[in-house]
């Protein structure tokens, strides 16, 4: 797709399709969306901490890592380490994984993934939005395999942060 055969149709807030005319002259409409970050926190055991919640739609808890989009004017690592505070109430040492575009074909938008390596957690100071109610739970591997496996764990960016992990 062309870029010069492109228009913006529609922007609110995080939201902004984008019109492209094919090669072949087919319309086509991307959700251009923004960058994200996925934080993978082990804890010095060798735990991994997840983020438990019931996001709206679903009837379960859905396990998964801290995520969140990158504020304007902040960098992929300073909104992984403010992702982390937020939802968690932990602080530590991140080291940057690798960058994927996981909806390429539907969305136009990169995740930045981290591992962090925690120091310290404290519930306090946990800044949830309005809309979130979020607890975190330590697993070891095997555990949140065994949960993915029993598909208690669908989140898809818990998957994708344990395969970047695997492969890097």
């Amino acid at each position: 797709m062309n870029e010069n055969h492109s228009k913006i149709i529609y922007m609110s807030g995080p939201v902004s399709l984008k019109e492209f005319t094919t090669p072949r002259g087919t319309r086509v409409l991307l959700d251009m969306g923004g960058g994200a970050v996925l934080i993978i926190p082990r804890t010095r055991r060798g735990a991994y901490i997840l983020t438990v919640q019931k996001r709206l739609g679903s009837e379960v808890p859905v396990y998964e890592f801290p995520s969140g989009g990158i504020k304007n004017g902040e960098s992929p690592e300073e909104a992984a380490a403010r992702e982390l505070l937020e939802e968690t109430g932990a602080v530590g040492t991140l080291t940057f994984v690798t960058k994927v575009e996981p909806l390429s074909g539907l969305v136009k938008f990169h995740v930045y993934i981290f591992l962090a390596d925690i120091d310290k957690i404290s519930e306090e100071k946990k800044s949830l939005d309005e809309h979130e109610d979020v607890s975190i739970i330590e697993l070891r591997r095997e555990e949140m395999l065994t949960k993915i496996k029993s598909l208690e764990v669908v989140d898809g960016y818990l998957l994708l942060g344990l395969g970047a992990l695997e492969i890097s």
